[in-house]
């Protein structure tokens, strides 16, 4: 087993005990609620499976209600976030450890759930724009649903601006062992989670800017929300040079530092990009064979709880009968009309067969 986290020793450079016991749990897994368990989280993930394939399949259904239960888990997770955040500025870093499992979970559930939520935003525009049609339903839906994980995501600079104000190890303690985006040998969570709340900011000045464009559009068009493709790059690069800034003067009291200003201005766009490019770092660990999904807590909540376990299943359960019922239909067409065609042909045939006349 790994070694038990310290307080007194520099716990960033061990391995976190992400397989706790009643006696031993100094990050606090075993204190992770059931809505991050693996059952819930798998049945979430269909969900988002799902809502790919609609928006592969349906790009203009008028009911996306695969969107809207993802999007639902996605904000409970991120409300979750914001409210373990606001508690872990009050406690001392031996409290927090206890905290550090649900803030973990809660995290990877918002993140990932906005990593979908932006992606499939990107896709509509798309869509709506190859088609110069006004923006689906479900990309409007996609639109407002970011804004809370997004505000959630950012909010983590209250716990990264202590550190930044006052760089020392006590203040580096409270985020260098939560077990988020955590591979085993590879302790970089703090970087990560630094892009996380970057690309958290990013976002909403994008969603904000977007709005904004999208409502002006039509209200000079009349056309309904329509958008003009080449307006999204420059959305974006506008949103990436606005991080810093905004950043600065939320959460960092070192404000007016030329040299603040400097650095950020030059490497706050790359964070907010790393922090969309997550994904791809477990593949390049996966390839110099770093990456363990027993040792990791990057995709998936670090959670306690069993998939065997009845709430669990039932989740599971859930996300499978979503699945089904919106891919279902897509699946069984085909197969229903091949049935229909062999009958088809075996009626037409069976005269030929028995010799009497057509």
């Amino acid at each position: 087993m790994p070694p038990s986290i310290s307080t007194s020793s520099t716990p960033w450079s061990q391995p976190l005990k992400i397989s706790p016991t009643a006696d031993d749990d100094p990050l606090g897994i075993l204190e992770i609620s059931g809505f991050y368990g693996p059952g819930a989280w798998l049945g979430w993930l269909l969900t988002i499976i799902t809502s790919w394939y609609n928006l592969y399949r349906k790009p203009s259904a008028r009911r996306p209600q695969d969107t809207i239960v993802f999007l639902l888990g996605t904000h409970w997770a991120a409300l979750d976030l914001i409210h373990r955040t606001s508690l872990a500025r009050k406690v001392t870093v031996e409290e927090l450890n206890g905290m550090q499992g649900s803030i973990a979970a809660a995290f990877l559930v918002t993140y990932w759930g906005l990593f979908c939520a932006l992606s499939q935003i990107m896709a509509c525009f798309i869509q709506s724009s190859a088609q110069w049609a006004p923006l689906s339903r479900r990309g409007v839906i996609l639109l407002f649903g970011a804004a809370l994980p997004s505000i959630s995501l950012a909010n983590l600079f209250r716990l990264l601006g202590p550190f930044f104000n006052q760089p020392n190890t006590t203040n580096f303690e409270r985020l260098s062992s939560i077990p988020a985006l955590y591979i085993e040998g590879v302790e970089v969570q703090f970087l990560l989670l630094n892009f996380a709340a970057s690309l958290g900011v990013a976002s909403i000045i994008l969603l904000c800017l977007v709005i904004l464009t999208v409502v002006d559009n039509a209200f000079h068009t009349r056309q309904g929300l329509g958008f003009d493709p080449f307006e999204l790059p420059a959305l974006i690069i506008a949103s990436l040079w606005l991080v810093a800034p905004i950043s600065a003067i939320v959460n960092v009291k070192r404000t007016w530092n030329p040299l603040w200003w400097l650095v950020g201005g030059i490497f706050g766009p790359f964070f907010a990009m790393i922090g969309f490019m997550l994904p791809l770092f477990p593949i390049i660990f996966l390839i110099f064979g770093a990456y363990s999904p027993s040792k990791a807590c990057y995709f998936m909540p670090c959670a306690p709880q069993s998939i065997y376990e009845w709430d669990q299943a039932f989740a599971l359960c859930i996300g499978l009968c979503i699945l089904v019922v919106e891919i279902g239909p897509d699946v069984l067409k085909p197969a229903r009309r091949r049935w229909r065609s062999f009958w088809t042909r075996s009626a037409e045939d069976a005269p030929l067969l028995e010799g009497e006349p057509v």
